[in-house]
């Protein structure tokens, strides 16, 4: 019976084999081998791919570590749901055959990349992202999202570290997709730009860094890396997730960060972006990502107590964080550290002590930034501070509505 079903592949489904199907010596014969193993296999075992009925539609994405596998009726709104029922033997044949063919004709000879996260942490806390390409043709910046997280003539993604002291810890950098290392450099010394050598570093602006040749035309680069971290060579093959070295802050930057450019046949592509058209309010959802890294729009990074005002170099290298006070602490402050600000944002900042709210004060953002911080405190006006745990809450505001909330605690004894 032809129940005529249709198979509906993402952008990064149709990639997914065909980067795991190049090899530099065997070309693309190693794809075969992955249809067999990553789809073959995988759909004649998989229960949730089943009982379709004709003119169904099945569409097959990719989600970490494999396949995505969801149908709708045709003809009606794509309400996707997961299925329980095996298809018949015939039926998953077919579909196998037609899909093999298709991956046969796009995976290989016109692929794009996919690519997964390039740095060891997680986005959703440690670690963030600063900066996207810019998309803009002239003057000023806006990044995939018509939003102000990009600066002008900005070429690649910037995957950011909170603190200094995270980048001294040792944070990994790792390749993105599977391909041969095309250069490295590694001996250029980590310092915040500008600085009084800046000079020193023309036509280094990428600090230590490494690229890397991928199949169909793709490459990556990735710089900022710490000195004395890279740990591949010229011509070394690697796989996706290989580390490469650790972040840095060599080059042109100031702030510990790993900056990834990607790059199809020598010309700039947006991983979020990738055929650049920008429709503001509807962002791209077919992007070069295995899993999409999360978006965030600016937000507070983190929150925490000092003894005093201070410095933003002490709130970014993560040193004006203290872990308690001493009852006779000369004041109680209380600060958070953001990015992705916009004018007429606000920062509210919240000092609870044992006794009750002590401060609540929201401060104005007067322009844009890119890295901010706020503080609010009490200075000692008695013998002692009350024993007890303190805690301060530091929310970033846009147009009224909370983009994000961090907190900290603090025992005072």
């Amino acid at each position: 019976m032809n129940r005529n079903i249709t198979i509906e592949l993402t952008k990064a489904t149709a990639a997914w084999p065909g980067a795991r199907g190049y090899d530099d010596k065997m070309g693309a014969r190693p794809l075969g081998r992955v249809i067999q193993e990553h789809i073959k296999k995988p759909l004649a075992q998989e229960p949730q791919f089943g009982k379709l009925a004709k003119d169904d539609v099945v569409r097959v994405g990719v989600k970490t570590g494999g396949w995505d596998l969801k149908y709708r009726r045709s003809g009606k709104a794509p309400h996707l749901r997961r299925q329980t029922t095996i298809v018949n033997r015939k039926m998953i044949r077919s579909a196998l055959t037609g899909l093999a063919l298709l991956y046969a004709a796009t995976s290989v000879a016109a692929q794009d990349i996919v690519l997964t996260a390039p740095i060891d942490c997680s986005l959703d806390d440690d670690c963030y992202i600063q900066q996207y390409v810019d998309h803009t043709d002239g003057k000023g910046a806006s990044d995939f999202r018509c939003s102000n997280l990009s600066y002008d003539q900005h070429k690649g993604t910037d995957f950011a570290l909170r603190t200094l002291s995270q980048m001294r810890a040792g944070v990994n950098v790792l390749a993105a997709a599977p391909g041969k290392i095309k250069a490295v450099r590694s001996g250029v010394e980590d310092a915040l730009y500008p600085t009084s050598n800046a000079d020193n570093i023309s036509g280094r602006e990428c600090g230590n860094g490494v690229v890397i040749q991928h199949a169909g035309g793709w490459e990556t680069q990735y710089c900022h890396m710490e000195k004395g971290s890279v740990k591949v060579k010229w011509g070394q093959v690697v796989s996706a997730g290989a580390v490469l070295g650790q972040v840095g802050l060599s080059g042109r930057t100031q702030f510990p960060h790993v900056h990834l450019s990607v790059r199809k046949d020598g010309k700039v592509v947006d991983p979020f972006e990738p055929d650049g058209k920008i429709t503001c309010g509807a962002p791209e959802t077919d992007m070069l990502w295995e899993k999409p890294p999360p978006y965030r729009p600016g937000g507070v990074l983190y929150a925490a107590f000092s003894d005093r005002i201070p410095t933003f170099s002490e709130v970014k290298s993560g040193r004006a964080a203290l872990s308690q006070l001493p009852v006779e602490a000369p004041a109680i402050v209380v600060f958070g550290f953001g990015f992705g600000a916009q004018k007429g944002d606000q920062m509210r900042l919240v000092l609870k002590g044992p006794t009750g709210v002590m401060l609540d004060k929201s401060v104005n953002v007067e322009k844009d930034q890119t890295q901010l911080f706020k503080a609010v405190g009490k200075r000692l006006t008695q013998s002692a501070w009350p024993k007890g745990t303190y805690s301060g809450t530091v929310s970033l505001l846009r147009n009224g509505r909370v983009i994000n909330t961090e907190r900290t605690k603090i025992p005072v004894r």
